[in-house]
């Protein structure tokens, strides 16, 4: 395990960030910007840009988010992209990123209150008390430890420069346009540039997990076609684990096989936290098909899952179907939460 201790952020590191997250809120730049209307950032000697979104232009809750890198904004797009009749809940396990929220005093631990209290800091009324989260995928949005706090920091102040070209009419994005303004770091000029690009496509993760087992796959070619669809699943069930009070608590993964038709459940898994889920989705799907044979069709709530099943249906000739929602899969996920919660 980690040391918390040194990895705790000090007083001098939060002074930093609560200073210009202050200054945004003074700001108020969800006056101007839409969630969508994205600000991108590349540090000094980093590989992959930050990219930040901001939050409240509807009203509904004001924050700033911090998306280091490339995985971190694919996990905002498909969020973004998901259907209205998805799991609004499961769906937001998903995310990678950092957030600055300005909500309400009772919304902070204890800890935060006497944080803001040690700097000083005045906080009154609805959307003005201040306090961040770190969102990982599979995990419960937990409190910053001290590398999170000064990526966060450096985030911050760059989005506060580049929002200032905006806010004095400097410089004119057209986001509708699929526009960003970029901030980036001249080690030639030996200053920092602001500029307007178009949103550069996000790379695509292409690493497949392939199965080269030549027996397992003959004797899934020997299996059977049936009339069967089925529903195959990963979930992260929001029902928060901590096995210990220094770690951040995590969600079971859920995986699951539905009858498509029926809304059956033929098959059910809850992952370990440290289980390496892409094997056991493999066997548990290469177990269902010895069974009960080859599936007419796959269907998978989004092309993400199939990284994981992709080779090995090409490899055995079945069909995948993708975007065309998981009725039968949500109602078991949503069953089993309930049961969980009630235990």
């Amino acid at each position: 395990m980690a040391d918390v201790k040194k990895n705790t952020p000090t007083l001098e590191q939060w002074a930093e960030l609560y200073q210009v997250a202050s200054i945004i809120q003074n700001m108020k730049p969800w006056h101007y910007l839409w969630d969508t209307d994205l600000i991108t950032i590349l540090l000094p000697h980093s590989q992959e840009p930050i990219y930040i979104s901001v939050m409240g232009r509807n009203g509904a809750c004001y924050g700033i988010g911090v998306y280091p890198g490339y995985k971190s904004i694919a996990a905002f797009y498909r969020l973004l992209h998901m259907p209205e009749n998805e799991l609004p809940a499961a769906m937001m396990n998903i995310q990678n990123c950092l957030m600055c929220y300005y909500g309400n005093r009772d919304e902070l631990s204890p800890n935060e209150r006497a944080i803001i209290k040690a700097l000083g800091l005045k906080c009154r009324g609805e959307n003005n008390w201040i306090y961040f989260r770190s969102m990982k995928e599979g995990y419960y949005p937990w409190f910053l430890n001290s590398e999170q706090v000064v990526l966060m920091t450096q985030a911050l102040q760059n989005f506060v420069m580049a929002f200032k070209y905006i806010l004095n009419g400097k410089i004119t994005v057209r986001f509708e346009e699929n526009e960003t303004l970029l901030r980036l770091y001249s080690e030639e000029r030996k200053e920092w540039l602001n500029t307007v690009i178009p949103v550069t496509p996000i790379p695509v993760d292409s690493s497949r997990y392939v199965i080269d087992n030549k027996d397992l796959l003959h004797k899934l070619n020997c299996q059977k076609p049936s009339n069967m669809s089925i529903e195959f699943d990963l979930v992260y069930l929001s029902i928060p684990f901590q096995d210990n009070k220094d770690e951040t608590p995590y969600f079971p993964g859920f995986l699951s096989i539905v009858e498509r038709n029926s809304g059956m459940c033929l098959s059910q898994h809850i992952a370990d936290k440290d289980e390496e889920t892409e094997i056991t989705m493999i066997n548990m799907l290469c177990d269902f098909m010895f069974k009960n044979g080859k599936p007419n069709a796959i269907y998978i709530r989004d092309d993400r899952f199939l990284l994981y099943i992709a080779d090995l249906c090409k490899k055995i000739n079945v069909k995948i179907i993708y975007g065309k929602g998981m009725p039968g899969t949500n109602e078991l996920v949503m069953e089993t939460t309930k049961l969980m919660r009630n235990r």
